[in-house]
């Protein structure tokens, strides 16, 4: 063999040995990245909410890979995708994986009943978006007559429930309650109730809108009446006082159905979790009594999806709650709306 030859011959060598030893190398990283989109797969549990995992949303049937990591966001299922709140962003993501911001500044948002609009608040104005035909479209309205600190909580039919927090301890000398306001969207005078203790959303097809009352002036009363109501500036159109809603528990909410209603009731020292089914007749209501959540449910359509000394529960309207593995409602994500 030559010398040119077997420099050849050692070049060679050398460049396998580095291809070789650079694929060793550079294969855990290599083999770590995901393409950013959506892949068959899902969670496979016998929930059909979303759940986020770092950069991944798993629906019952896909995953959906963003370039964001959503761990730490506010998400919201949104139909035609997700919304995610982080860094006071708040973005759409598409099925497809793609992003588009819809709007900077944002404290917090809400997602109507139907999963077609949202509402946020952005400086000296409030934004709502609704999505049609695939696309969001945009307006704003001036809010200066409205408190500073208040921030949206609900869309019920053409109003937005505003939400002003509490101040001081709950019981305690100087306790000053939360309070709600309605805001008419398309124009007028909004509306600050004094003896609301609770809005809880739209019920029988928005014929009504199921809240809570104090039973008296006092901001710290722990009770209250269940009530319907027409609008807000309305009385209640009925009524149920004898329930004994655990109104400093605050762990209510409402299936996006507006069918069934949770919370927890009873004493202070034996509280316990009800599962109501909203009836045309609020006497009539039908209540079942289970576990004391946590903090205020989840909806999987319309089974209450909660916690229970951390532990995770599925209760299904006349049926008994069952015990959930495999999942965490902090990694939930919740739909306000009906699939």
């Amino acid at each position: 063999m030559t010398t040119d030859s077997l420099r050849s011959a050692v070049a060679g060598v050398a460049v396998t040995l580095a291809i070789v030893l650079t694929g060793f190398l550079l294969a855990p990283f290599i083999s770590g990245i995901e393409p950013v989109g959506v892949t068959p797969g899902g969670h496979g549990g016998p929930i059909d909410l979303a759940v986020k995992d770092g950069q991944q949303i798993r629906t019952a049937d896909t995953t959906i890979t963003v370039p964001e990591n959503v761990t730490d966001a506010t998400v919201t299922e949104f139909r035609g995708g997700f919304l995610g709140l982080q860094f006071a962003t708040l973005t759409w993501i598409r099925p497809d994986a793609s992003t588009e911001v819809v709007a900077d500044e944002v404290r917090t948002y809400v997602v109507d009943n139907t999963g077609t609009r949202v509402a946020w608040r952005a400086g000296p104005s409030i934004g709502r978006a609704e999505l049609r035909n695939g696309r969001l479209v945009r307006e704003r309205r001036p809010i200066n007559e409205i408190p500073e600190d208040a921030q949206p909580y609900l869309l019920t039919g053409a109003e937005l429930v505003l939400r002003r927090p509490g101040t001081g301890t709950f019981g305690q000398e100087g306790y000053v309650a939360p309070s709600f306001g309605f805001v008419p969207w398309d124009g007028g005078t909004s509306i600050w109730p004094t003896d609301l203790a609770a809005v809880f959303g739209s019920v029988l097809n928005d014929t009504y809108v199921l809240e809570q009352m104090r039973t008296t002036g006092d901001q710290s009363a722990r009770t209250g009446c269940l009530t319907y109501s027409v609008a807000p500036a309305s009385a209640p159109t009925q009524q149920r006082c004898d329930l004994n809603l655990r109104l400093d528990l605050q762990r209510w909410s409402l299936s996006p159905s507006g069918r069934y209603f949770g919370d927890a009731a009873g004493p202070t020292d034996a509280p316990y979790g009800v599962l109501f089914t909203v009836g045309e007749k609020l006497t009539s209501a039908v209540w079942r009594r289970g576990p004391v959540p946590d903090r205020a449910p989840l909806w999987d359509d319309d089974t209450m999806v909660f916690t229970s000394n951390e532990q995770l529960y599925l209760w299904r309207p006349g049926h008994d709650p069952e015990k959930l593995d495999g999942f965490d409602q902090d990694t939930l994500i919740p739909r306000p709306f009906e699939r």
